[in-house]
């Protein structure tokens, strides 16, 4: 993990990452398996899902 808003330690990481195979493998397995765990189909339409009920009642509210 680099510094938000830290061009710097990101080349650094990421040419850190291209030298090492090992180390590219292994970030890459961890990324992998944090999308599949935290950004699911059903994870994103229950957000959609949110903002839109959200936005619903605020408009309903209004009237």
């Amino acid at each position: 993990m680099v510094p938000i808003a830290d061009p710097e330690a990101t080349a650094r990481d990421a040419i850190r990452l291209l030298l090492d195979p090992p180390l590219w493998k292994k970030a890459s397995e961890t990324g992998l398996a944090r999308v599949k765990r935290y950004y699911t189909l059903d994870a994103m339409f229950d957000s959609y899902r949110n903002i839109y009920d959200t936005a619903l009642m605020a408009s309903d509210r209004k009237d």
